[in-house]
């Protein structure tokens, strides 16, 4: 099986009330959707926050090798320049492979990860305030209760004003 070709497409989802943030306010998110097709017709599916040509030019060279070999590629793309260690790059390609490779083999992604580390595993989660979104008042959920399997029992969630 060999990889064929790498499409990457950016997708932007408007926010319908501002989002505010540590880091600033979002309009908007936009992510990148990769596909990685193979001579097999297997098409693996990845996301990242990278910039669709930056995935097309790190990718580039991959077409040709063969899916199942996570280090190779990971090797040309590290490797290749000095400013292409970009992870969030990387990080889509190796999604697009790893569902390419539990596609192939009939196995879930944590398998060919290396195997589940534990039965489950905790929740962390954050909430952000929303802005008024031009109807008086904001957009976010009201307040909610989360539950979840020991060792937490509930999380407590709540957002907006």
């Amino acid at each position: 099986m060999k990889i064929t070709a790498i499409e990457a497409t950016e997708v932007t989802v408007p926010i319908e009330a501002t989002l505010r943030f540590a880091y600033g306010v979002h309009l908007a998110v936009t992510r990148t959707i990769v596909q990685v097709h193979t001579d097999a017709g297997i098409t693996g599916l990845g996301e990242t926050a990278a910039t669709a040509e930056q995935v097309r030019t790190l990718s580039a060279p991959l077409v040709g090798q063969h899916p199942f070999d996570l280090e190779v590629v990971r090797n040309i793309i590290s490797n290749r320049f000095y400013w292409s260690r970009d992870p969030l790059t990387a990080a889509g390609i190796e999604m697009a492979l790893i569902d390419i490779i539990g596609k192939a083999t009939g196995e879930p992604a944590y398998r060919v990860m290396g195997g589940a580390v534990r039965p489950h595993a905790s929740m962390a989660a954050y909430c952000f305030y929303r802005y008024d979104n031009g109807s008086g008042h904001a957009r976010s959920p009201p307040p909610r209760r989360w539950r979840t399997t020991p060792p937490i029992s509930s999380t407590p969630m709540g957002s907006g004003r």
